[in-house]
């Protein structure tokens, strides 16, 4: 397939690590093809072909942790909804709430556990690419991204990171 996306998050800092704002997010999918040309017989699936979504919503971020990229303590926690409308060009209705909650514990002197859970829910009529993903590179990692996909989804994650020297970090989850 071929795709044109715009995502964007515009947020205020109020105080205290309290963010408020919008999120944006437009995808365009035209020319999707599957390898063998078979298309999925039952069900009949949304913008198998091509699709067109645009939503802009509310969000909410409250940023408790003592660093934004290498975080060792402290919490994050994201909610927002996005809709999807007609009237911002969008080619399918529906509403999408997410949510991101993650807590960052220091055990010892040289090792962090990293408490993390999100969910993503749709209502209405969710075009198949952009319906969520199971499996990324922050969540579900053992899992191909885009393999499987529907309306929900809801995962949490356990890690445990150890500090090796001053640049290297071990991590299992």
């Amino acid at each position: 397939y071929q795709q044109f996306y715009v995502r964007g998050k515009w947020v205020k800092h109020l105080n205290n690590q309290l963010f408020v704002g919008l999120n944006y997010n437009f995808n365009q999918f035209n020319k999707i093809e599957l390898e063998n040309k078979n298309y999925p017989s039952t069900p009949l699936v949304s913008g198998l072909t091509s699709s067109r979504t645009s939503g802009i919503g509310p969000l909410l971020i409250v940023d408790k942790r003592d660093h934004q990229f290498s975080p060792s303590k402290g919490w994050f926690a994201e909610a927002g909804v996005r809709f999807h409308e007609k009237f911002l060009g969008s080619a399918f209705n529906f509403t999408q709430y997410n949510f991101d909650v993650r807590r960052y514990i220091p055990i010892k002197t040289k090792g962090i556990l990293a408490l993390h859970a999100t969910a993503t829910l749709n209502d209405g009529e969710v075009p198949f690419l952009d319906k969520v993903k199971l499996g990324n590179d922050k969540i579900m990692r053992g899992y191909f991204a885009g393999r499987f996909r529907d309306n929900e989804f809801a995962a949490a994650q356990i890690e445990y990171r150890h500090y090796v020297g001053k640049s290297i970090v071990l991590a299992g989850f």
